[in-house]
Parts: C-alpha cells; structure tokens; sequence
C-alpha cells in the first residue's frame, strides 16, 4: 500500500519538480523511494541512534549525499535555520507517541517552521481501527493488534497511537496550512502482516513475567493459527490515508533549498 501513497505523492509533486526534501521521520523503506525520485538535495531525521543506524544497514551504498540526522522534533535548534520545498511526515504522527509523548499537537506548528513558505508537507497515517469487525479477517486484524499492543504495554513500552484523517486536517489548519488534497486507500491485510505484527509484540516477551508471558504467547500462536487455515485470501480492512497540504506562507526567517 506504500507504493500507491508514494506514487500520489510523486504524481502531486510532479507538477512543482520537487526541490530540496526533508524526510521528517524516516525509515528504510521511505528513504529508498525517495532516493530514487528527484529529491535534492535530501536529509531525513530519525529519532534515534538505534533506529539511524537500521537506516543505514538497511541502505549499505545507497546513500550517496543524503543528510542523514538524529533528532527529537521537540528540539527547538532541529534545522531551525533550514527550509525545504517537500517535507514527507510518513506514518510520523502516529509514531510520536514514543518519542514525544503527548506532543501531536505540536507536530504541524513545528513542521510549518521547516516548511519553506508556499512548500509542499506529505502527510501519511493510518485511519485508527474501529472497535469490532462485521468478518473474519477484520476480527484477526484486531485481535492481532490488541495483542500486540498488550505485549508492548506490559514490556513497559509505548505503542504507536494512530490519528484519523479529519483530526490530521483540522491540526494541519490550526497551524496554518493550506489543505490542498487528500486520498485513501484501502488495506489487504494477510497472513504475513499477522506474523510481522505478532513477531513485534514477541521482541517483548523477554521483559514480561514467564507465566503471562506464556499465555500471551500461546494467544499468539493460535492466532497465527486461525491466519494460516485462511491461507493467502486477504480482506480489505481500514484504510491508509495521504493529505497534502502547502506550508504556511509567513514563516520564520530561515533559508529555502535545504541548508541554511
């Protein structure tokens, strides 16, 4: 599904020509697309060292001149002096919550500084998952996510924590944006997903007491189970969603293209 949102965005960006791009929260799979797009110059943060250096294993050679920068959007001196034409926020709102907890209301005034005045803010996220499915696949969705989401919570860890799209609009307004367009796109949720997701509240299991820990993992394997006898059918379950939006055209004094 990040292919299609990627391919929005190029087909949006293709009417301005790109110019310089900040990946606002990156990962591998965000900053190999947009290595191979137009983007120039380019710099992505990522909140931390750990997560800095999954990048560049993950992209050994494929760097080239990317800026690639450790930061916390919290920080008031985060390229406070730069401006950039494209700023992509991939699933970054959503992942805020364990990096600055209670600051999503922050988020868009502070990228409206990095924006530069009239440049273009990428907004993906995932729409939050309703409490009950009407089938199958929509219940093994969310019995996956509960259980991961318990196994991250008693680890002593934060989940991601997912905003809808009319609560990202309505921000991207308060501070100043000009929403321009949005899209959705509906998910197929498999098999895979089910064992990525529950091998991600796995990784916790370590931190939990043996007995529950037990049973949480029991839980899992019989819903890795139910998955498996659905065999490659997949459901279209929620959506993804992209909204595009022009930076505020009175910002700071800073520098456009990218370095100040």
């Amino acid at each position: 599904m990040a292919d299609a949102i990627f391919a929005a965005i190029e087909a949006h960006e293709a009417l301005f020509g790109w110019g310089s791009t900040l990946d606002a929260g990156t990962g591998v799979h965000s900053l190999r697309w947009l290595l191979q797009t137009p983007a120039a110059p380019l710099s992505a943060i990522t909140a931390s060292t750990n997560l800095e250096q999954d990048v560049r294993r993950g992209l050994e050679g494929e760097l080239g001149q990317t800026r690639l920068l450790i930061g916390n959007w919290s920080d008031p001196e985060l390229l406070a002096d730069e401006r950039f034409e494209v700023v992509v926020a991939d699933y970054l709102l959503g992942a805020l919550d364990a990096y600055q907890p209670y600051g999503q209301d922050l988020l868009f005034p502070r990228l409206g500084q990095v924006v530069a005045p009239g440049g273009r803010l990428y907004v993906v996220g995932l729409e939050p998952s309703p409490p009950a499915a009407t089938e199958p696949w929509g219940e093994l969705v969310l019995a996956t996510e509960r259980l991961r989401d318990a196994m991250i919570r008693l680890a002593g860890d934060r989940c991601y924590r997912e905003f809808p799209k009319l609560w990202v609009v309505r921000a991207l307004e308060r501070a100043g944006f000009s929403v321009e367009a949005s899209q959705v796109f509906p998910i197929r949720y498999g098999p895979r997903w089910i064992k990525r997701q529950l091998g991600v509240g796995r990784s916790k299991l370590a931190r939990i007491d043996s007995d529950l820990g037990a049973a949480l993992e029991a839980r899992a394997a019989q819903i890795e189970e139910l998955a498996e006898a659905a065999g490659e059918e997949r459901a279209v379950f929620g959506e993804d969603y992209l909204v595009v939006a022009r930076g505020p055209e009175a910002c700071p004094s800073g520098t456009a293209g990218g370095r100040g």
